[in-house]
């Protein structure tokens, strides 16, 4: 990620982050046999059987999940004309740009905005529920802050919520060394 977005500073490259909504729900069906049981307050009156369910689409917190949600994600990437990466199964290659995704964020960089754009509307229009974050630029990405100043050629990252978690760490250390 460092790396592009160094070449987002150096190249004045555009930027978009796009998130799916309800990311393991529109994944296709779990390739497993995973299933679970009854929710409280749904147990049979009947206690001599006992019940489970069989899932037949992935759920938040399965580790199955993750691997379907990518499956469907690279899935529409490809039929966009997204190229895998060798190296990084998580970069995405395009003619016209590159995406990177971390479970079920994706980060779009090109020359031209209207391109991704495009690219976003077309995944939309192939039944991908995604959203735009942050308008047309790249605001924020795994927590980190993402300043980019074109003016300067400079991005700046940085780290405010966990330096806030932190801190009552930091002064809890530091009373303890006095």
């Amino acid at each position: 990620m460092h790396v592009v977005l160094a070449l987002v500073a150096i190249f004045e490259l555009d930027t978009r982050q796009v998130d799916y909504n309800n990311a393991f729900a529109q994944a296709s069906t779990i390739k497993e046999d995973v299933y679970a049981t009854m929710p409280r307050g749904f147990e049979p009156s009947d206690t001599k059987n006992a019940y489970v369910l069989k899932l037949n689409k992935s759920l938040y917190g399965l580790v199955q999940s993750l691997k379907a949600f990518y499956d469907h994600m690279s899935a529409g990437l490809k039929e966009t004309e997204f190229v895998t990466s060798e190296n990084d199964p998580c970069l995405f290659i395009h003619m016209d740009m590159i995406a990177i995704s971390w479970i079920d964020d994706l980060v779009f960089v090109s020359r031209d905005g209207s391109k991704i754009d495009e690219i976003f509307w077309s995944l939309k229009g192939l039944g991908y529920d995604l959203d735009k974050k942050g308008g047309s630029g790249l605001s924020a990405f795994l927590v980190i802050q993402i300043q980019i100043d074109r003016t300067e050629g400079s991005i700046e990252l940085s780290q405010p919520g966990l330096i806030k978690k932190s801190h009552p760490l930091v002064h809890w250390y530091a009373r303890l060394q006095h």
